[in-house]
């Protein structure tokens, strides 16, 4: 069965100083968006050789639920933190992709 998905892939700068403010915001927004109908994946990752690097994975198992996803309260929560957190230089790749049962 071939299925079209949502594919995000991407990193965002977060000066290593705020990590610990920003773990609770951003263990909400995966939190919420886990919850979320249709969503595959989702999950931060803090990168092993740079501290002020996370990486962002989330699938979406169509567009309609990525679309949600982008209209949802948290989501907006989130980013309207962005400032007080220093988050920075966000680098978010969207790819279209088939998924097919191996």
């Amino acid at each position: 069965m071939v299925t079209d998905e949502v594919v995000l892939i991407g990193t965002f700068r977060l000066p290593f100083e705020n990590r610990a403010k920003a773990k609770a915001a951003m263990v909400d927004m995966v939190v919420a968006s886990r919850a979320e109908a249709d969503c595959l994946e989702y999950s931060y990752a803090f990168d092993l050789e740079d501290n002020n690097l996370v990486r962002v994975c989330e699938r979406w198992q169509n567009h309609q639920a990525f679309d949600q996803h982008r209209s949802s309260t948290h989501l907006k929560v989130w980013r309207d933190n962005w400032p007080a957190l220093e988050i920075s230089d966000p680098k978010l790749f969207i790819y279209s992709s088939k998924r097919t049962a191996l």
